[in-house]
């Protein structure tokens, strides 16, 4: 006997197997975060603050329900229309930015952390990915994010990306600090070659 089971590739879809790549980014990070290296310094709270409440209010403009508060509705306005060529995009650049992200996981092994900390024996790494961005974990996050907005379409998933961008960038500030207090003209010279986030001068 022949069991087919077809399954129709529509843009509602493609939307929903879009959750599956960030599901398995989340598994990478819980899955690897107990063979990290100790903790030795840690920011304080207050500083960690700056760059969690902007990403958590992205991360709930993207993936949280829609229907807005009365007075800002406008944020759920579709700005364009959710075709199969549309969401296929999406879904393709969620992919590129997962795969890209766990790969950057990898290569940093046990120094990656979730907040900005130093880690006993902390070492610069230089391989992989990070040879072409000082920050490809951040790189290929806000690239999956911009393919899970592209899908959704709307106000909010602009402003959510935008939210995260800031996020993202005010956390590389943070740690890019602790970089050079523990790695000095080592770092100074990493970061005169190699760009933040996207890996190309302009």
């Amino acid at each position: 006997m022949h069991l087919s089971i077809d399954i129709p590739i529509t843009a509602a879809n493609l939307v929903h197997w879009t959750h599956y790549p960030w599901v398995l980014l989340c598994a990478v990070w819980l899955g690897f975060a107990p063979l990290a290296k100790r903790a030795v310094y840690r920011k304080p709270l207050a500083q960690r603050l700056l760059y969690t409440l902007p990403m958590g209010l992205g991360l709930y403009l993207l993936f949280g329900p829609g229907g807005a508060p009365s007075g800002v509705k406008w944020v759920d306005h579709a700005l364009i229309s959710i075709n199969l060529p549309i969401a296929t995009a999406g879904f393709v650049v969620v992919l590129c930015g997962v795969a890209f992200s766990i790969w950057a996981r990898m290569a940093l092994d046990g120094n990656w952390s979730g907040t900005a900390t130093l880690k006993q024996d902390h070492t610069l790494t230089r391989t992989g990915p990070y040879r072409i961005t000082r920050h490809p974990i951040y790189t290929g996050i806000l690239l999956a994010l911009a393919g899970s907005a592209l899908e959704r379409g709307m106000v909010r998933s602009v402003l959510a990306v935008i939210l995260c961008a800031l996020a993202l960038w005010l956390k590389i500030a943070v740690e890019e600090k602790l970089m050079i207090e523990r790695f000095g003209e080592q770092y100074l010279r990493y970061r005169r070659e190699i760009p933040a986030l996207i890996p190309v001068r302009f």
